[in-house]
């Protein structure tokens, strides 16, 4: 019984780890199959004029938000923008 208690633990851990990968130690990602890839952070903000410009450093006294998305995932802005 403590056999199958056990292992539905590791299977919840795993399963969670699998969904949520940011999440997932790096000792561990080796480990999983099919982990998707993500990058590393992307910052957006808005320059003097106002745009919205994303960039892979943070800018210097300004805001930002830190952006993450997986490697495979189509980051080009939508046409006619």
């Amino acid at each position: 019984m403590w056999l199958l208690i056990g292992l539905g633990m590791l299977g919840g851990l795993v399963l969670y780890w699998y969904t949520t990968p940011q999440s997932v130690p790096s000792w561990v990602r080796g480990w999983l199959p099919s982990l998707p890839e993500y990058t590393g952070p992307l910052y957006r903000w808005r320059d003097e004029q106002g745009r919205e410009r994303i960039t892979d450093k943070p800018p210097r006294g300004r805001p930002y938000e830190t952006v993450t998305y997986r490697a495979d995932a189509n980051v080009l802005p939508p046409e006619g923008k």
